[in-house]
C-alpha cells in the first residue's frame, strides 16, 4: 500500500515536520514512523500476521497510530465504539474471530486468549525508544489482496456485519482523494469523524499522501464543538468531510466572525451520508465561502466514495451524487418504468465481502465476470449525473449514519423482559413498540442505553400486548403505524396552566428546533419522544449556553428529557447577580437637546463597518424616491429591572441584529446595507416628574422619523432605539425607517425585548441578508423565464382588462363572519382570494383571473425569519378557474404557495426594479406585463384589539381614497377580531352572502 511509503519517505525527508495535531500534544512524522514501527513489531512478535486487532480508543491520534501499527504489521484492525458494552465486544470478538485488543481500558471483561495492548504512544519514553523494538522492518509490501480492515455496517438480521476491505480497496480510495482533493505540505485533514465509520479512513490516512498533517477534533465533546470555528482557524484545517446533517448544524452554530475564521484555511469540504441539503449550498454561496464543496456517496461495501460532485458557485435545488471515481462501474438497474433503478457498484473500490460469508450473496453479485455491490439505493441518471432518491429497503440514514431496523430490534430484544420488538422509521422518528407484560416505558428508556448506541435511541417507545399480524403470519408493520398515526390525532396535550416562563421559552425553543406545534409541547413532553435526536440535543444546548452564558453538558438533556427537568436542572445551575446602580442622568427637557441625542446616534463619525451587501428592489424604490415612511412604538419596562439589567437587554438588541447597526450605500450602481460594529451607546432621557411623559414619547417619535428619514440620505444608520426614564419605570422608544423593517417588527422587538429582560437569547435566527440573497438569486429575468408558474401569470394577465372596473361602483362594504382566530395568514387570505375570484369571474365573462394579495415573506422552508427585522412584505399572485370549488383552489394555491414562495421566495418585482430607477428594455417590458397582471389587492392585517378594530372602522374610507388614487384597484382589507373575519371593500361586488355560507373550520 503506498500510503505506507509516502510515510516512510516523508519520515526521511521532513522528520520534523508537524504531522499530528492533538490537542496540547503534537507529533512529527519521525514520530509517526517510529511509533507505529514500534507497535507494529511489538504486535508480529505478540500475534504474527494475518489475525484481526480490535481497536477500542479515545478519539485522537492513538487511533490513528494504533491503525497505521496494525497495517503495518500485516494484520487488520476492527474499529470499535470506546463507549461499546461489553457483551457487544464479546459479540465482534466471536463474529470477527479477533485476536487481540488495543485499549486503555484495563477494566474490560474479555477471553483470556484475547491479547491486550495499551496505546501506541507510551513508546515514546526513552527507554523504549532504545528498544529493539524501533528496529524498522520492511512494512511498505502488503498484497493488494490482503485484508487491511473490517468495518461493521447494520445487518437487517440484527446482527452488524463486518465488511473485509482490502489493500486493493484502500490505494483506490487513497488515489482518488489526492486526485479531488489534493494534499500538499501546507494542507491539514481535520480527523472528526468517529473511527468506526468508514469516512474516517480518508481522515486518518488522506493527509499522508500529499505530506500534509492532520488535526484530530472530537466533535462529540461540547467544549470542541462550542470551540469549533476558532480551533479550526488554529491549525489551518484545510480538509473537512461531514455528513449534511451534522455541517448544517456547524453553519448554523457560526456567527459572520466565526465563518470568516473557516474561511481563512478550508479549501474542501466533502459532504456525504445522507441526501445533500440545498441550504448549505445556499449559505456557502451566500457567505462568500472560498473552499470548494462536493457533495459524495457511497456504502461502506464501496470504500468510502464511489461517486462524488463538485456544486458550483450556482444554486440548485437537486443536488446530484455525481459521477463515478476511478476505477468504479455501475449498473442501474430498472425498478419500473420510470428513469428510477436500483443502483449497483463494481470496479475497484467493492470490498472483499462479509466476515459472514452467508450473508454475500444477498448483496454482491456478478455480472459479466465481475463482482458488483446491490447498494439497495433508488437512483436515476440525468445528463451523466448520478440522482440520488432514497432506500429500497429497510435501512435507515440517521444524522449520515447507516442503520437496520432490524439491528435496533435485535439489541432491544436482549433487554430482559422484552419478548419482542419491532421498530419502525416514520416522520424522521423511530418507534419501538414493545412486547412484554412487565415492562413500563420508564423501565425502556433506562435500560436501552445499555445496549444501544446514542444514535440507534427511540424517540417514541410503545408496550403493547399482542402484535396485529398478517395473512402470513407476520407482523403487521402498517396496522402498527396505522394504530401509532390514530393515537396521534386523537392525543390531546393539555398545557399545564403553571408553567413557567422559563418552561414556556424552553418549549418555544423546541419548537422550533424540531418544527412542531407549541400546542403539542407540554411541560413534561419527552425531548426525544418528541422527534429530538442528537444535533438537535447540541442545538438546544447551544441555544440555551447563549441564553445564560454558561455551559452546559450533553447528559443534561439525555439524563432529564422533559422539559420540566431539564428547565428545573438548568436552574439549579445559573447563578443570579443583579446589582441596582442607578446613575443620575441630566433632566432633559429642551427637545432641541433631545434632537442632538438622537442625530449624534444615527450620524457618527467613529462607527466602523464590518460587512455589508446589497439591498432589493423594495429598498431601491424607498431610497431613489425618497419615500418617507417608518414604524415606531414604545414598550413599558416597570421597575422590578434595574437600569443596568434593560440597557444590557436594549444593546444586546441592536447588537444581534444586523438592520439595528445598518446604513444604506451607493456604491456604483448598487444600493448596499453597509452593516456596522458593535455599538456601545444609544439615546437615554431622564424626564423630570413635571413633565407629561405621553407627550414626550410621542416628540421623541415625531423627532425622531424626520431624523431617521434625513440620515437615510445622508450615510447614517435607518433607526434606533433610546430610553426614557422617569420615576414609575422605564420606556423604550423604537423609531425604524421601512428599508429595515414592516409593521411586523414592532413584536418581533417586543418580544426581544422580553426575553432579553428577562435573560433569554432574541439573537435573529436567520438574517435579512439571506431573504435578499434568496430575492436575488431565484428573480432574475432570466431564472423566471423558466418559471412555469411566473410565465402562467403573465399568460392570463394578457386579458386583465376584460374586468373593467368602472363598471364596478365605488361603495364601501364591509362584511362580518364568524372565523376562528388562530387560523394563519395564507389560510385567510387563501378564503378570501376564493371569494373575490369566484363573485369576479360571475361578473366576467373570463376562465380564469389573477388574485393579488399582500403578504408578509417570513414564512420560509429554509430560513426561520420569524425573529428577523427586515421588510418582507410582498405579493401572492393566486389564479382562480371559473366553476373551481373551494378544496379543488386551495389544493392548488398551497402548492403555489409552498413551491414558489416559501420554498425560495417569489418577487418578480427585482427582476424589473433590480437597478431600479433605471430600467433596460427588458426590464420595461416586463414591468408593463406585470402592472396588468391584477386589479385586486388583498391586505389581511392580522389579529386586532377591540380599539384598534374601532380605528380602522374611522379610518378605513380615508385609507382606500389614499390607496385609489395610487392606482385605481378592487382593496380589500381583514383583519380578525374575537373568532370574527372582519372584511371591508371599496367597491360593489354585488352580493357576496357565499362569503358567510363557507364553513371555515373545515378549511383549517
Amino acid at each position: 500500500m503506498f500510503f505506507l511509503e509516502k510515510l516512510s519517505y516523508y519520515s526521511k525527508n521532513t522528520p520534523d515536520k508537524i504531522a499530528i495535531f492533538d490537542g496540547a500534544e503534537v507529533y512529527t512524522y519521525r514520530d509517526v514512523e517510529d511509533i507505529t514501527n514500534y507497535f507494529a513489531n511489538k504486535l508480529l512478535k505478540s500475534i504474527g500476521e494475518n489475525n484481526r486487532v480490535l481497536v477500542k480508543l479515545p478519539h485522537g491520534a492513538n487511533v490513528i497510530f494504533a491503525i497505521i501499527s496494525i497495517i503495518k504489521s500485516g494484520n487488520s484492525y476492527v474499529p470499535v465504539s470506546n463507549t461499546i458494552s461489553n457483551e457487544k465486544i464479546k459479540d465482534i470478538i466471536i463474529g470477527t474471530k479477533a485476536s487481540a485488543i488495543i485499549s486503555d481500558n484495563s477494566e474490560l471483561t474479555l477471553p483470556s486468549e484475547i491479547s491486550r495492548f495499551n496505546t501506541p504512544d507510551e513508546c515514546l519514553s526513552e527507554e523504549i525508544r532504545n528498544s529493539d523494538c524501533f528496529m524498522s522492518n520492511n512494512f511498505k509490501i502488503i498484497a493488494s489482496e490482503k485484508e487491511v480492515y473490517v468495518l461493521h455496517t447494520s445487518g437487517s438480521t440484527g446482527k452488524p456485519k463486518g465488511v473485509k476491505v482490502i489493500g486493493k480497496n484502500l490505494d483506490y480510495i487513497l488515489e482518488n482523494l489526492q486526485r479531488l482533493f489534493p494534499v500538499n505540505k501546507e494542507s491539514v485533514y481535520l480527523f472528526s469523524t468517529p473511527y468506526t465509520f468508514d469516512v474516517s479512513i480518508s481522515e486518518i490516512l488522506g493527509w499522508i499522501i500529499g505530506g500534509g498533517s492532520v488535526c484530530c477534533l472530537d466533535l462529540s465533546s461540547l467544549e470542541v464543538y462550542r470551540k469549533f470555528p476558532s480551533l479550526i482557524n488554529k491549525y489551518g484545517v484545510t480538509h473537512m468531510a461531514a455528513s449534511p446533517s451534522a455541517f448544517n448544524t456547524i453553519l448554523d452554530s457560526m456567527d459572520m466572525n466565526d465563518l470568516q475564521l473557516m474561511n481563512n484555511s478550508m479549501k474542501y469540504v466533502v459532504i456525504a451520508g445522507e441526501r445533500f441539503n440545498p441550504i448549505i449550498q445556499h449559505k456557502w454561496i451566500q457567505n462568500n465561502m472560498n473552499f470548494k464543496l462536493f457533495n459524495a456517496y457511497g456504502p461502506t461495501e464501496t470504500t468510502i466514495y464511489a461517486t462524488c460532485f463538485e456544486l458550483p458557485k450556482i444554486a440548485m435545488d437537486d443536488i446530484p451524487i455525481g459521477q463515478p471515481l476511478d476505477g468504479v462501474k455501475i449498473e442501474i438497474q430498472p425498478i419500473d418504468d420510470s428513469n428510477l433503478g436500483i443502483l449497483l457498484i463494481g470496479g475497484d473500490g467493492v470490498t472483499a465481502g462479509y466476515t459472514d460469508e452467508s450473508l454475500n450473496k444477498e448483496r454482491f453479485v456478478v455480472i459479466n465476470g465481475e463482482k458488483y455491490y446491490n447498494t439497495g439505493d433508488v437512483v436515476s441518471c440525468n445528463k451523466d449525473q448520478l440522482y440520488y432518491h432514497g432506500r429500497n429497503d429497510s435501512q435507515i440514514q440517521i444524522n449520515g449514519i447507516r442503520v437496520e431496523l432490524g439491528e435496533i430490534e435485535y439489541l432491544l430484544e436482549k433487554i430482559h423482559g422484552v419478548q419482542q420488538a419491532v421498530v419502525l422509521f416514520y416522520q424522521d422518528k423511530l418507534l419501538a413498540f414493545i412486547l412484554s407484560s412487565n415492562l413500563t416505558i420508564h423501565d425502556m428508556k433506562k435500560m436501552a442505553t445499555s445496549v444501544l448506541e446514542r444514535y440507534m435511541f427511540p424517540n417514541d417507545y410503545h408496550i403493547i400486548k399482542t402484535f396485529p399480524l398478517t395473512e402470513n403470519n407476520k407482523v403487521d408493520r402498517k396496522s402498527l403505524l396505522f394504530s401509532y398515526e390514530e393515537s396521534k390525532k386523537s392525543e390531546k396535550l393539555i398545557i399545564s396552566k403553571d408553567m413557567t416562563e422559563f418552561e414556556e421559552v424552553l418549549r418555544d425553543k423546541v419548537a422550533l428546533i424540531l418544527n412542531l406545534p407549541k400546542e403539542l409541547i407540554g411541560k413534561d413532553s419527552d425531548f426525544f419522544e418528541l422527534g429530538g435526536d442528537s444535533l438537535d440535543v447540541f442545538q438546544l444546548l447551544l441555544k440555551l449556553e447563549e441564553m445564560y452564558e454558561t455551559e452546559l453538558s450533553l447528559e443534561l438533556i439525555y439524563t432529564n428529557r422533559t422539559l420540566s427537568r431539564i428547565a428545573s436542572e438548568v436552574s439549579k445551575l445559573l447563578t443570579t447577580e443583579r446589582e441596582e446602580v442607578f446613575e443620575e442622568k441630566l433632566h432633559e427637557e429642551d427637545f432641541k437637546l433631545m434632537e442632538k441625542e438622537i442625530n449624534g446616534y444615527l450620524l457618527n463619525d467613529e462607527y466602523q463597518t464590518t460587512y455589508s451587501f446589497e439591498t432589493i428592489h423594495s429598498q431601491r424604490v424607498y431610497y431613489f424616491d425618497n419615500f418617507k415612511s417608518s414604524v415606531s412604538f414604545d414598550y413599558r419596562v416597570d421597575t422590578s429591572y434595574d437600569k443596568e439589567t434593560v440597557i444590557k437587554a436594549i444593546k444586546t438588541i441592536i447588537n444581534s441584529n444586523d438592520l439595528m447597526r445598518a446604513m444604506l450605500r451607493e456604491s456604483d450602481s448598487r444600493l448596499e446595507f453597509k452593516i456596522l460594529n458593535s455599538i456601545d451607546s444609544f439615546p437615554i432621557f431622564t424626564l423630570n416628574r413635571n413633565v407629561e411623559k405621553k407627550s414626550f414619547i410621542q416628540k421623541i417619535e415625531s423627532i425622531g422619523e424626520n431624523l431617521v428619514y434625513k440620515a437615510r440620505n445622508n450615510g447614517g444608520l435607518l433607526g434606533f432605539l433610546a430610553l426614557l426614564i422617569d420615576k414609575s419605570g422605564y420606556t423604550i422608544v423604537g423609531v425604524l425607517d421601512h428599508t429595515i423593517a414592516d409593521i411586523s417588527c414592532i413584536n418581533i422587538i417586543k418580544k426581544m425585548i422580553g426575553e432579553e429582560l428577562n435573560g433569554y437569547s432574541s439573537k435573529e435566527k436567520a438574517s435579512y441578508n439571506d431573504f435578499c440573497y434568496e430575492v436575488r438569486e431565484y428573480n432574475t429575468i432570466d431564472s423566471l423565464k423558466n418559471n412555469a408558474y411566473h410565465n402562467n401569470l403573465l399568460a392570463i394577465s394578457k386579458n386583465v382588462n376584460d374586468v373593467n372596473l368602472n363598471k364596478l361602483s365605488k361603495s364601501l362594504k364591509c362584511y362580518e363572519i364568524d372565523y376562528p382566530s388562530q387560523g394563519d395568514s395564507f389560510r385567510i387570505i387563501n378564503f378570501l382570494s376564493y371569494v373575490i375570484g369566484k363573485r369576479l369571474l360571475e361578473i366576467v365573462d373570463r376562465e380564469q383571473i389573477v388574485i393579488k394579495s399582500v403578504i408578509n415573506g417570513r414564512e420560509n422552508k429554509l430560513f426561520d425569519f420569524s425573529t428577523t427585522i427586515g421588510d418582507f412584505h410582498g405579493s401572492l399572485y393566486l389564479i382562480y378557474s371559473k366553476d373551481e370549488n373551494y378544496e379543488q383552489f386551495t389544493n392548488k394555491s398551497e402548492g403555489i404557495f409552498g413551491k414558489y414562495y416559501t420554498t425560495h421566495p417569489y418577487r418578480p418585482g427585482y427582476a424589473f426594479g433590480s437597478n431600479y430607477p433605471s430600467k433596460t428594455k427588458e426590464q420595461k417590458k416586463l414591468k408593463d406585463q406585470w402592472n396588468s397582471i391584477s386589479n385586486t389587492s388583498i391586505n389581511y392585517i392580522g389579529e386586532v384589539s377591540d380599539y384598534e378594530k374601532s380605528s380602522y372602522y374611522d379610518t378605513i374610507s380615508n385609507v382606500f381614497d389614499n390607496l385609489e388614487k395610487i392606482q385605481d384597484l378592487i382593496y380589500v382589507t381583514a383583519f380578525s377580531n374575537n373568532n370574527k373575519l372582519t372584511v371591508f371593500l371599496n367597491k360593489n361586488l354585488g352580493q357576496l352572502n357565499f362569503l358567510e355560507k363557507l364553513y371555515y373550520p373545515t378549511f383549517i
